[in-house]
């Protein structure tokens, strides 16, 4: 369980992290991408059929809320971190991380081409140098006053390299990110 809050906080770093990534390379390197396949029995959200690279113009927020949109919709991430699990035996909330993993994964790999920020091994020496960039690489412990600063790398980071979003369309409230459902 450690393990998976882990991953959670990392990805939450890079989903909010946007000032991580050169907005004029992602500019650069952006392309068309095919939309999602969509799944039988998943919640759709309203889209156009074509795909783009997202709008670097539009506020950072809306594609943060898209995101969750993602996520939400092909994994239930939200429905999960919000339902309380102290009452579910540990096999029972297994079973369900798997799937959620797989479908959250899923969502990262076919929207963001993630990379580590540091391409460098994990509990392994590590030197930083003199004119570091604070919001790529957070120094912890006993820090010295000058550097060059040498340490043990115990999380390499993430970056969001490219971030590909399927263009949406219609009068979508931007702060939805899934519509209550009444069933008649």
């Amino acid at each position: 369980m450690k393990n998976l809050i882990a991953a959670f906080k990392a990805f939450w770093l890079v989903l909010t992290g946007a000032d991580l990534v050169d907005r004029q390379e992602l500019e650069a390197t952006a392309e068309p991408v095919a939309p999602p396949t969509d799944q039988p029995g998943k919640d759709k959200a309203p889209r156009d059929e074509k795909s783009v690279a997202v709008d670097l113009d539009k506020p950072f927020q809306d594609g943060a809320v898209y995101a969750l949109i993602l996520l939400q919709r092909e994994g239930r991430l939200i429905d999960f971190l919000k339902e309380s699990i102290e009452d579910y035996p540990d096999e029972q909330i297994g079973t369900a991380v798997r799937q959620i993993h797989a479908d959250c994964g899923k969502v990262l790999t076919e929207n963001f081409h993630i990379e580590p920020v540091l391409e460098a091994i994990e509990g392994e020496s590590f030197q930083v140098t003199d004119g570091f960039d604070p919001s790529a690489v957070k120094l912890t412990g006993n820090v010295p006053k000058e550097p060059p600063y040498s340490g043990i790398l115990r999380h390499k980071g993430w970056k969001a390299a490219k971030i590909h979003f399927p263009t949406r369309s219609g009068k979508i409230d931007p702060a939805i990110i899934q519509a209550a459902e009444v069933e008649m």
